[in-house]
């Protein structure tokens, strides 16, 4: 049976035991990707990107952007990084403010950078790199900030396609994992030019999205099948050996008698790292948020959590977790904790 460890398992960083409940939900059709940028919650969908006041759930400005499936912030800069395509994949850059400015008339420069469906988005924010990494057709393709400018690209060496990107800041490079034959799933670090790649030592099964907590040095990636989270501890000093891996069975403590089953579609750590957001797919429950702390040990725990139809996307801002939910229907929900 699962232990109920929610107090040590899932507190935030003032030692508050974490209670999610539901705040509201705005409605925004087809809504997906999601980035907070200090003043508004930015949500890509199908057709537009929408900024929301987080406080009252406003919707502050929309500006026709087609396609957007993956999203990421540079606050130097204050631009907004839009990933999507199908055959074909494109990355937009668009300045957040201009858009609050101009209604939603900002200019927006693109570049078509592969084939495939994309897969994932993150920033190298570092003063060495300022790059995109944008993943798409199980290929990693390293973009210029500024001139968005093709620096390079990335195959794994294991052969699999590449599904996931996030920077790793505090290691000085960027997190990949790829999917392949059940078992044979890996995690990857690479430096900001895309060398001196470190393989996980671990076996997992295929990988789906990931996060890096850079207070802890700890990378949680979850797994598409049973929705297991890994969770891998770098060294406190830096550097890639010495890491050790643990799995974490999670059950929502509202619903405890849920079975342990369904893919995770996406992990997001909380600002100062105290804790994660981790959605999971569900049999005979709705799209679970759980709330699962840093402090987590390898194991089956119980842990805050709430139910949120059609789940895909987590974020934080504004003093509240965010999941969103895509269809005609859709939206995203904020989460007081």
């Amino acid at each position: 049976m699962p232990r109920d460890v929610s107090t040590a398992c899932a507190a935030a960083a003032a030692g508050t035991a974490i209670s999610p409940r539901f705040a509201f939900t705005v409605s925004i059709p087809n809504a997906g990707p999601m980035v907070f940028d200090g003043t508004y919650l930015w949500v890509g969908s199908f057709d537009l990107v929408t900024a929301i006041d987080p406080a009252t759930g406003a919707i502050v400005a929309s500006q026709p952007i087609a396609g957007t499936q993956f999203m990421a912030y540079d606050a130097p800069s204050g631009t907004l990084w839009l990933e999507g395509g199908s055959v074909g994949a494109q990355v937009n850059k668009v300045n957040a403010q201009q858009i609050i400015a101009n209604s939603g008339s900002a200019p927006v420069n693109s570049i078509a950078f592969g084939f495939g469906s994309p897969s994932a988005l993150a920033i190298d924010s570092s003063a060495a790199g300022r790059n995109v990494w944008a993943v798409a057709g199980g290929q990693t393709t390293i973009i210029k900030m500024g001139s968005l400018e093709v620096v390079g690209t990335i195959s794994a060496p294991d052969g699999y396609p590449i599904t996931q990107v996030n920077e790793a800041f505090s290691l000085g490079g960027m997190m990949l994992s790829t999917s392949g034959l059940a078992g044979a799933a890996n995690l990857w670090f690479y430096g900001h030019t895309g060398t001196s790649p470190w393989e996980s030592p671990f076996v997992q099964q295929t990988l789906s999205a990931g996060a890096w907590d850079g207070p802890a040095q700890t990378q949680f990636s979850g797994q598409a099948g049973d929705g297991a989270l890994y969770k891998y501890a770098f060294p406190a000093g830096g550097g890639t050996s010495g890491v050790v891996q643990s799995t974490l069975y999670l059950t929502d403590a509202a619903d405890s008698a849920a079975p342990e089953i369904g893919g995770i579609n996406s992990v997001t750590v909380s600002p100062g790292g105290a804790f994660a957001l981790v959605v999971r797919q569900e049999v005979d429950v709705p799209n679970q948020v759980y709330f699962v702390g840093e402090s987590c040990p390898a194991g089956t725990h119980t842990v805050p959590g709430v139910s949120v139809p059609g789940a895909v996307f987590t974020a934080f801002g504004g003093g509240f977790a965010w999941a969103s939910f895509p269809g005609p229907a859709g939206g995203v929900t904020a989460i007081a904790f």
